[in-house]
């Protein structure tokens, strides 16, 4: 007479191809795969699924434990690494009247350079100056 076999409960499968990676990290997927049929045969789980689909299943599981320790490896090393201080704004400088046209004091130079940290790059800067021109003329 056939042995009855009940349905898996919910996660029973997962946890089984789990605990059999945690306790054979080196097997082969084959190996395994028939270490797991055995299994649900002795615990009187029903398991339709043949020898290559099980399989696949622990090769997925391989991917998945590699990719997580490989986040919790850059996690890791992502925390240790220092945090960069931010460099404290220049106080704003004074106007300054060019002696000549065309020339920059330093006070010039700082504002144009901290306003270029502000607004994202010196492009950005550029293109403000681009449109305080032809809104000027």
């Amino acid at each position: 007479m056939a042995e009855k076999l009940r349905e898996p409960e919910r996660g029973e499968k997962s946890e089984l191809v789990r605990q059999l990676l945690a306790d054979n990290p080196e097997g082969k997927n084959a190996e395994l795969a028939a270490m797991f049929k055995d299994r649900m045969r002795q615990k009187g789980i029903k398991e339709d699924r043949d020898m290559s689909q099980i399989a696949q299943a622990f090769a997925n599981e391989k991917t998945v434990m590699k990719q997580k320790a490989a986040k919790a490896a850059a996690e890791t090393s992502a925390s240790k690494r220092p945090v960069p201080v931010p460099t404290p704004a220049r106080p704003a400088a004074p106007p300054s009247t060019p002696s000549q046209a065309g020339t920059f004091t330093l006070e010039d130079l700082a504002a144009v350079e901290d306003l270029a940290k502000r607004t994202g790059g010196y492009e950005n800067v550029a293109a403000l100056a681009q449109f305080l021109a032809k809104k000027g003329k």
